[in-house]
């Protein structure tokens, strides 16, 4: 993380590093291919110390939107073992 950081400092157009960023993340997140949450939350806030809140803001809501569309799966996954257990 830390190359990555260092990196990033001499990049002049952070917009486009933030869309790659971005896309990558989602992809990792969507496919449970993350090897860490906290690797990339450890990721988001170099980047917040770096640019700011308003850089990494988009991609911490990612990380929100995955929990709760997994809480919701959970839900839904529960109420259909208790539907149907309740039909048998």
């Amino acid at each position: 993380m830390d190359k990555t950081i260092t990196i990033f400092r001499y990049i002049t157009d952070k917009d486009i590093f933030e869309r790659y960023y971005k896309g990558h993340l989602a992809k990792r997140l969507l496919h449970g291919r993350s090897v860490s949450d906290d690797a990339e939350r450890g990721m988001l806030a170099k980047l917040k110390v770096e640019c700011g809140y308003q850089f990494t803001q988009k991609l911490e809501g990612m990380f929100n939107d995955i929990k709760i569309s997994n809480e919701t799966m959970q839900k839904y996954q529960d109420h259909l073992a208790q539907t149907t257990v309740r039909r048998l």
